[in-house]
């Protein structure tokens, strides 16, 4: 989130926890969690506070924002998932999940040759073209 999408999303967490800031600067507090979920999207962060207003009387910290965010947040492929959908295909000819082109690019340079399927090669994905 962006120091601006964490202001907006504060302000809202004020309609379920008017105490939010307790006696806290405002502006103080927003940074400092801007830092906190600054790898956390808008979506997930206020999906996960949405859950938490149906059970928390108090306000929340952070951390329980982050942890609650947690099922909202998307798939992040690792190395791992990219040699593994690297072999379902070309070993069990199932076709590449949709995430694989971002993650192979991110990965290129990590991704051993012998794993380096040909049809990417020649199509430049993986070798910068």
């Amino acid at each position: 989130m962006t120091n601006q999408q964490t202001t907006d999303f504060m302000l809202k967490l004020l309609n379920w926890w008017p105490n939010l800031y307790r006696e806290n600067d405002p502006k103080d507090m927003t940074d400092a969690w801007a830092v906190s979920l600054a790898d956390i999207s808008y979506d997930a962060a206020m999906a996960g506070a949405v859950a938490l207003s149906r059970t928390m009387k108090w306000p929340p910290t952070v951390a329980e924002i982050c942890e609650a965010a947690k099922p909202y947040i998307g798939f992040q492929p690792d190395l791992m998932n990219v040699r593994v959908a690297i072999d379902a295909h070309e070993e069990l000819g199932l076709p590449l999940p949709p995430w694989f082109y971002a993650a192979a690019q991110k990965y290129a340079a990590q991704i051993p040759p012998d794993y380096q399927p040909a049809a990417l090669l020649q199509g430049g994905l993986l070798n910068g073209k």
